[in-house]
């Protein structure tokens, strides 16, 4: 499971999220639409900017103290993924969690076999 965050040096100062998704990333991996304005390069949603990349995580970190724990995680998690709700990035993530134990598990019990 990727937690980390993928920026270039050139990228950092323009951080995206998407006004009707989840999907936020630098502003050199979103998309435009015919008329040139940017958006989430899977569902087209137009974005929003942060005047940079501390700012926007200033905001999250903020977000999760304020009562909604592991939000920063998800976020970190969701860099460059498109999702209509929190809650379905939520669920996917959850579900990539399970996936990756149940596979940790099989090469253990793989491991035990031989």
């Amino acid at each position: 499971m990727k937690l980390k965050y993928e920026f270039d040096a050139e990228s950092k100062d323009r951080v995206v999220y998407g006004a009707n998704c989840t999907w936020w990333d630098s502003i050199m991996k979103a998309a435009q639409l015919p008329n040139g304005i940017p958006c989430c390069p899977f569902c087209k949603s137009v974005l929003f900017e942060f005047p940079n990349f501390e700012a926007f995580m200033d905001g999250v970190d903020k977000y999760e103290s304020d009562g909604h724990p592991g939000y920063k995680k998800l976020l970190i998690w969701e860099q460059g993924k498109c999702f209509r709700t929190m809650e379905d990035a939520t669920k996917a993530m959850a579900l990539e969690i399970s996936i990756d134990e149940v596979g940790s598990q099989i090469k253990k019990l793989e491991g035990e076999n031989q």
